[in-house]
């Protein structure tokens, strides 16, 4: 009987996999100008915080912690506002990203540029009845120039 190193290799290597795209994406976004990253936290969306954070740590970018999802979305518009450049903003999934929504609409109406990045459940926990569970995808296509 062979026994593994790590008792379930195929969650350890989705979990690296994971890693790997999201230091790619904030490094990517970092090297395209981004100075600043407000984050919302969450269960959800902390992969990404945590990346982010090492970036801060090397003097590579700045990192804005906000609690409410709302405040984050208005904050992130002000930082880009003044720097005339995009602010990322990190948040976790459901109904914390209908949050955004003043604030993404202000930013469009105002041509304020924001990078928004949610960290939604996947689809097999959609539609299950858990509390703050909505459909993300879609929700900003009015305002928004690029949703993935």
């Amino acid at each position: 009987m062979a026994i593994s190193k790590f008792p379930n290799s195929d969650a350890f290597s989705e979990t690296k996999v994971l890693r790997g795209f999201i230091s790619v994406l904030i490094g990517n976004l970092v090297q395209s100008g981004v100075q600043d990253f407000v984050i919302s936290p969450g269960s959800r969306s902390q992969a990404l915080a945590l990346v982010a954070a090492e970036f801060a740590k090397k003097n590579m970018a700045n990192i804005h912690v906000r609690i409410d999802e709302r405040v984050a979305g208005f904050f992130a518009a002000g930082i880009s506002k003044i720097r005339q450049s995009p602010t990322v903003v990190i948040t976790t999934s459901g109904t914390a990203v209908a949050n955004l929504h003043p604030a993404i609409l202000e930013a469009d109406y105002s041509g304020v540029p924001l990078i928004f990045i949610t960290a939604d459940r996947p689809e097999s926990l959609h539609a299950i009845a858990a509390n703050q569970t909505m459909r993300q995808s879609g929700i900003f296509s009015h305002a928004v120039r690029f949703e993935s």
